[in-house]
């Protein structure tokens, strides 16, 4: 296993080697110092003004999470910062102040390397007081099962599948919403679409194979199989992490071309053909290519999770367009209510939702800190979810006035709040996320520049939904 451990919190920075974790460290130490800002160390002893909270978290800086992961951990690192920062209001504790600090290993996208990281910083020695989940709800599942075991809280920002939260949960948390909403809005809209044009969409599900994806697959079915507007024809899912997903005769390749023959089986218009699936970001980027080289495009083509990632208009383009044409314009995928360069996420804090009160910056405070600290990135929403987390704890400490973890668990569970980055509240039985809401977003080419567009739901719409695909 190759795991590096690197503690952030105000202005506070160091890095630890366990013993078990020699093999290779000079190598992720050399990755971690490109990927995160370095400050100076300061004491993070607890004192008569400040108390400090150790949080453990893992992160995927190599592999096929890569990307966000590293987004969901520029979120957290930013809202470390905001807390820690004597000159924002912050939270406390009577009359200390709360500061964090987080420490963070390289999973390097594997679930071997989680089962270990999460067990050391449970009942290890390097046991934190509390745990963020990682990205994926595979390795969320993971690191739920050691936060039940060991009896220590864990927010679970990138954990969507509903099966995480079907037993009653003692110690874990969802910031982002379940798996079983993402597409309820998207199927909202191409029914009210079809609709308005008298049309039947002839619906191609088309998901990964994880658990994940499995969750979306499996309420999107129930979805359109109750909704006389879509007739399913096609319905089938590729494997997860299949190698080199454009490879001729690999696994995605063959996926593809057999989607293409159940289409051309099925003699229908192509404005009225929809393909809903998807799975994360390399198996996204991959399935809109293929689409492309085989020159087929239909009516509606929606993907989970890369369409959501600021390069993913660039990253879908043929080599020798550049990034003035793409595939991409048209996709659609669904997000949580955070994106970085949206006008309507601009909230005024004062301008918040009936019965929730404002927790944290303002969006351009945050994205200020994402952005100028961290390499001056575009983060993609899943910074929103990773921000969500850190505020969620600071603001359950503070109601409960304590750092016990029983304390803390139950405060969380009550917690219902709003800040920058959405809505928050849990079922207090379940832990599973109620009040998140999710955005259906399309890229589109406005004035020659690929933007990224809320669709649906019509009262947060910055532009109309296009249909047919360009």
């Amino acid at each position: 296993m190759r795991s590096t451990n690197k503690s952030i919190g105000n202005r506070n920075s160091k890095v630890l080697s366990p013993a078990w974790l020699l093999c290779g460290l000079a190598i992720i130490f050399a990755t971690l110092l490109l990927s995160i800002d370095v400050h100076a160390k300061v004491a993070n002893a607890d004192s008569s003004d400040v108390k400090y909270v150790r949080i453990g978290v893992s992160a995927s800086f190599s592999g096929s999470r890569r990307s966000p992961s590293l987004n969901g951990l520029y979120g957290m690192l930013a809202m470390v910062d905001w807390i820690n920062n004597d000159d924002n209001p912050g939270f406390k504790i009577g009359k200390k102040r709360l500061k964090f600090n987080l420490e963070i290993y390289d999973d390097s996208s594997s679930n071997d390397n989680v089962e270990q990281i999460y067990s050391s910083l449970a009942k290890g020695s390097n046991k934190v007081d509390f745990l963020i989940g990682p990205y994926s709800s595979s390795a969320t599942q993971v690191a739920a099962e050691i936060s039940e075991e060991r009896k220590i809280l864990l927010v679970a920002p990138f954990g969507a599948s509903d099966s995480l939260y079907e037993n009653p949960s003692g110690w874990r948390v969802q910031v982002c919403p379940p798996a079983s909403r993402y597409y309820k809005e998207l199927v909202a809209m191409l029914s009210e679409k079809a609709s308005t044009l008298g049309i039947t969409l002839n619906t191609a599900l088309a998901f990964e194979t994880d658990i994940f994806s499995t969750s979306v697959h499996d309420a999107t079915k129930e979805l359109v199989d109750a909704d006389t507007n879509f007739n399913t024809f096609f319905d089938s899912s590729y494997p997860s992490e299949g190698g080199d997903l454009l490879t001729v005769g690999g696994d995605m390749d063959t996926f593809v071309n057999e989607l293409l023959v159940s289409i051309e089986l099925n003699n229908s218009d192509s404005d009225s053909i929809v393909i809903i699936g998807g799975g994360h970001d390399t198996d996204g980027i991959a399935f809109a290519q293929l689409l492309d080289s085989k020159e087929y495009t239909p009516a509606a083509l929606a993907l989970l999770i890369a369409p959501g990632i600021p390069t993913f208009f660039c990253d879908v383009a043929q080599a020798d367009a550049g990034c003035t044409e793409s595939y991409a314009e048209g996709v659609t995928t669904s997000v949580f209510t955070w994106l970085p360069t949206l006008e309507i996420f601009k909230e005024n804090i004062t301008n918040v939702s009936d019965g929730l009160n404002w927790v944290g910056p303002s969006h351009d405070e945050a994205l200020e800190l994402i952005k100028s600290k961290y390499g001056d990135i575009e983060p993609s929403y899943q910074a929103g979810s990773g921000g969500q987390a850190i505020l969620a704890l600071a603001k359950a400490m503070e109601n409960a006035q304590s750092t016990k973890k029983k304390k803390v668990r139950n405060a969380i569970k009550k917690l219902k709040f709003q800040s920058c980055f959405g809505n928050y509240g849990v079922d207090k039985d379940t832990g599973i996320q109620e009040l998140q809401d999710m955005l259906v977003v399309q890229w589109q080419v406005i004035s020659d520049e690929p933007e990224l567009h809320v669709v649906w739901p019509q009262s947060t719409a910055t532009n109309d939904f296009v249909f047919p695909m360009p």
